[in-house]
């Protein structure tokens, strides 16, 4: 069937939107991607092009999304094109499901006159907006009544879609009751790493050849994503561990701060900052590292029931990992798996960088479990129940 997919995010770096889109290829389906123009790339932006079967149309709807305006205008101009786009191409292909990814909920209108004319629209709520904006910006008296609009967005684009995915099965619960849906018509694909592209039986070649412990966090860099809390540990431990090196690869309103933070710690030697990579590059990055870490910061619900993919990503790399021992983590992984530090403490972070370094045989054992877990938990088995809903969707059974 045809299949169209929109989503606020850069098609290359964003692993659940790829992953959706070309296992939908691999098993005979056709489609096209609506996505953000690559900024970096050295190619002109608004372009079209194709990457493994999948047709992708860039459009160049972002800014620095620093204040609550920007983010505002950057979804609004993301609408209006994809609105352009998916109108255009469905008098043309006749798509069956539009696949529609959040943020913002109210893209899902874009595709309102292919639904007119009979396509099923599937919401895929990736960070539920409520949620997110309010603990990005604080719950002051105004806030809170922005934080009740985007509620009312949410159940609107929720009443309008056929079916909503999101990522847990806590998010299913507060989306189902705040937008009044049915659990039937509700369902949770877990976040879970593609073994075809992130695995570790793949890299035969050694690891890196120097003596450098090298830390990784790659993904965005927003305040819930604790990497302020990762700087400072490193700078209570580095004088534990000789050669230590942590290395960001991302983008994010938080960078001005962040850099400001490696300034005055004196820590430019060993913290290194990057440009967001495309998904292919990660995997090797993560062969390369010693350790990855993926944390969550703040006292809110968003950031304890927040469940970071790049975690699953590497344990799948074999990458002994440090998490946040939040509501999420806990409820889908143990600390035989990855290695939990206390929430918002960069000391119990750094113990656990600290403890990690000094004994070989814990990362080992947490490689080796880590692997495990992926066996069985996977983005290969994930896509079965996806496919089902597809499916049922177009058969109306």
């Amino acid at each position: 069937m045809n299949i169209c997919v929109i989503a606020w995010s850069i098609y290359l770096t964003d692993s659940r939107v790829r992953k959706y889109s070309e296992a939908l290829v691999k098993r005979g389906d056709s489609v096209d991607v609506i996505a953000l123009s690559f900024g970096d790339r050295k190619k002109p932006r608004g372009e079209k092009y194709n990457f493994c079967g999948v047709t992708v149309y860039e459009v160049d709807a972002r800014r620095e999304e620093r204040k609550k305006l920007d983010y505002m205008i950057s979804f609004l101009k993301f609408f209006l094109l994809s609105f352009y786009y998916v109108t255009k191409l469905y008098a043309k292909k006749k798509y069956a499901i539009i696949h529609v990814h959040t943020p913002p909920d109210f893209v899902v209108f874009s595709a309102l006159i292919p639904k007119l004319f009979g396509a099923k629209i599937i919401l895929d709520i990736h960070d539920p907006l409520p949620d997110f904006f309010s603990a990005k910006f604080g719950a002051n008296k105004m806030n809170k009544l922005f934080t009740k609009f985007l509620c009312l967005v949410e159940r609107v684009s929720a009443k309008f879609s056929d079916h909503v995915i999101t990522i847990t099965h806590y998010w299913k619960d507060v989306i189902s009751k705040r937008s009044k849906i049915a659990e039937t018509k509700i369902s949770v694909i877990l976040n879970l790493p593609d073994i075809e592209l992130f695995n570790a039986a793949k890299f035969k070649n050694k690891k890196k050849s120097d003596d450098s412990f090298v830390l990784l966090y790659p993904g965005t860099l927003n305040k819930h994503c604790g990497v302020d809390i990762i700087i400072k540990a490193i700078a209570l431990v580095k004088e534990q561990i000789p050669d230590l090196r942590f290395v960001i690869y991302g983008k994010g309103g938080e960078l001005p701060s962040l850099q400001s933070i490696v300034r005055d710690l004196h820590l430019e030697d060993i913290v290194s900052f990057h440009n967001h990579v495309e998904l292919d590059e990660v995997s090797l990055l993560m062969h390369n590292a010693d350790l990855g870490i993926a944390l969550l910061a703040g006292n809110n619900k968003y950031s304890k029931q927040a469940l970071n993919v790049k975690l699953f990503e590497f344990l799948a790399m074999g990458l002994p990992a440090i998490a946040t021992k939040a509501t999420a983590t806990e409820f889908y992984l143990n600390e035989d798996i990855v290695m939990f530090s206390q929430p918002n403490d960069p000391e119990d972070v750094a113990r656990c960088i600290s403890e990690l370094f000094f004994n070989e045989k814990k990362r080992r054992e947490l490689t080796r479990k880590g692997l495990n877990f992926i066996n069985k938990n996977n983005w290969n088995l994930a896509m079965s129940d996806f496919f089902k809903i597809v499916d049922k969707l177009v058969t109306n059974k």
